[in-house]
């Protein structure tokens, strides 16, 4: 049976979660050493849970300090944040963690279909004109669904060795989440570049 689980997200993460609702991308994510493949994750950032993904993967220890994670996928986020003062309210005897949201947890089954309900009850994320929802794939199909789009790009002459220059300086990780994945870090001005 599928589990419930909250999952804290520090704020510098939250742009990683906001990239990933939009790319589709997964995340490694602290989890809990019981979570299984497919269980519901409840992604928290501060007083609030802002959207939900799956448990992908088994969890691995992540280092010596005792904390496993997984990878989470299919992030999706809610078109209004439950906050954690709505779930103390809600839960308040029956549920303590609310109270002192300090770590992940797995939700407790008594209370599992209630907040689920609680969720499942929020309007649906307002899409825009590009997000429309492809039908399932049909290998058969060989029209071409892609849609062409004409763009104008802002080059600045440069701007790879700037990359290059700014990752080496920073030994290839960012500078202000210590964050060592270098695909998903931006090499960013100080002061703003006009060529």
């Amino acid at each position: 049976m599928e589990r419930v689980h909250i999952l804290l997200g520090r704020n510098e993460e939250y742009s990683w979660f906001d990239r990933a609702v939009e790319s589709g991308e997964s995340l490694p994510w602290t989890v809990p050493k019981s979570a299984q493949p497919g269980d519901l994750a409840l992604m928290l950032f501060g007083a609030a849970i802002r959207g939900t993904g799956r448990i992908e993967d088994k969890p691995d220890p992540a280092d010596r300090s005792g904390k496993y994670s997984s990878f989470v996928g299919s992030i999706t986020r809610l078109s209004t944040p439950v906050q954690v003062s709505t779930l103390v309210e809600k839960f308040a005897g029956r549920w303590e963690w609310p109270t002192h949201p300090r770590m992940y947890t797995t939700v407790p089954e008594t209370i599992e279909e209630e907040l689920l309900r609680l969720i499942n009850a929020l309007p649906p994320v307002q899409r825009g004109v590009d997000d429309e929802i492809l039908p399932p794939f049909d290998p058969k199909d060989e029209n071409d669904g892609r849609k062409r789009t004409m763009r104008a790009i802002t080059e600045r002459q440069g701007q790879g060795s700037f990359r290059a220059d700014v990752l080496a300086a920073y030994g290839d990780q960012c500078a202000i989440s210590r964050c060592r994945c270098v695909d998903v870090l931006d090499a960013a001005h100080i002061s703003p570049y006009n060529g």
